[in-house]
């Protein structure tokens, strides 16, 4: 502030002498900071409080946040799948992409069952989504697809000629900052992975690499579901 009738501008040092200590620790102390940090997740809260872009070691999913699955359960609450679909077939084009996950009320817990990922067109996309749709545990309860580009015709053909529980999403930010909202579900230990599975290599790079990895289909489709578990109407299982 200006000292008054000198034309001087006065800055108050900052009494802190060490990274991370606390400006005032009477007005936020080490608890609230605490809930805070669980509450943005630990790749966003150095940007967000401590006015540094991104964590030093960088990577925005990390693999220990994964809690592990030998084999899946024989039941589950709802069976959910999030997809998202590509515009054409070619070495070059995205992938289409399939995430089916278990929901349990008894484990408290998401468990991600199988990862589907193919290039296709549109139309082999749309049978696929059918015969997927068709799971060991039963029909899916609920199927995510992303209500854009190629996502649009395939929505309205479903809808059409089938009676799946389609439920089109309509993004609304880029993929960043969809999956930037999402990590601290993962970090919380919400989401299990298979110990091992074929598709596992990939789905585990993808989501360690980003936001730098090659392809981002599998992030995308990732991102769809757990912000369709967050917003869906709460039930006494969901608030874990």
């Amino acid at each position: 502030k200006e000292e008054k009738g000198t034309g001087k501008t006065l800055y108050r040092k900052d009494p802190r002498t060490k990274e991370g200590q606390l400006m005032d620790r009477s007005r936020v102390g080490p608890p609230e900071l605490e809930r805070l940090q669980k509450s943005l997740g630990s790749y966003a809260w150095p940007a967000r409080l401590q006015q540094r872009p991104s964590l030093r070691e960088g990577g925005m999913i990390k693999m220990e946040w994964w809690p592990r699955y030998r084999v899946p359960l024989d039941k589950y609450d709802e069976i959910v799948q999030s997809w998202d679909t590509a515009n054409k077939k070619g070495q070059q084009s995205a992938y289409s992409v399939c995430l089916t996950f278990g929901r349990s009320h008894e484990k408290a817990r998401d468990d991600l069952l199988s990862v589907f990922r193919e290039r296709m067109n549109i139309p082999d996309t749309q049978r696929t989504v059918v015969n997927l749709a068709k799971t060991r545990w039963g029909l899916v309860n609920a199927l995510l697809i992303e209500n854009a580009a190629s996502g649009i015709g395939i929505i309205q053909h479903l809808q059409e000629t089938t009676t799946l529980p389609i439920i089109p999403i309509n993004p609304t930010t880029d993929k960043i900052t969809r999956m930037d909202v999402e990590t601290p579900t993962i970090e919380a230990g919400n989401i299990w992975l298979p110990e091992e599975a074929e598709w596992l290599p990939d789905f585990e790079i993808e989501t360690r690499d980003f936001p730098g990895s090659s392809f981002m289909d599998q992030i995308d489709a990732l991102s769809q579901y757990l912000n369709w578990v967050r917003h869906k109407v709460p039930t006494d299982w969901d608030m874990y």
